[in-house]
């Protein structure tokens, strides 16, 4: 917690903001990899898989960002702050 109190307001946001952007091509591009592992393996059977976007996908991806923010503001008061 210490180490992060040193981080500036730019570099918070910055971080956020990768991954915000960062995780959902990380997962489309495991998705993809996976479906070329999957044909692989399957031979000439054809093989289909459906993906969907649910609420726990937006827990995922903005929890972490959240948790963020919140442990920087927390590490950034004083002890004496009564705030």
């Amino acid at each position: 917690m210490r180490q992060i109190s040193t981080w500036s307001t730019r570099r918070v946001i910055v971080a956020c903001v990768l991954w915000l952007i960062g995780s959902p091509v990380l997962a489309a591009i495991g998705l993809l990899l996976g479906g070329l592992v999957l044909a692989l393996f399957s031979g000439h059977q054809r093989v289909g898989f459906t993906v969907s976007i649910s609420n726990w996908f937006g827990a995922w991806l903005f929890l972490p960002p959240i948790a963020l923010v919140a442990a920087w503001i927390s590490s950034r008061r004083r002890p004496g702050d009564s705030g």
